[in-house]
């Protein structure tokens, strides 16, 4: 995969690497942690609206000749 051009996959890799800070480093603001995931979550929600848009427009447009 191509993490260059994937905002998703990014988003879903800080999401997980945040969550296992979260439960193996004690004493770390639960609140601030919810938050940073949270603002991730509309980050991969957004990408996700751009990428379906993409799929649709490009669901409208004539193929190419594949000769």
């Amino acid at each position: 995969m191509n993490f260059n051009k994937s905002p998703a996959a990014w988003a879903g890799i800080i999401q997980a690497a945040m969550a296992l800070v979260a439960v193996y480093v004690p004493n770390l603001p639960q609140v601030a942690i919810l938050a940073f995931i949270g603002a991730a979550t509309g980050l991969s929600f957004h990408s996700q609206r751009v990428e379906n848009q993409k799929t649709e427009s490009a669901l409208w447009t004539d193929p190419e000749d594949s000769e």
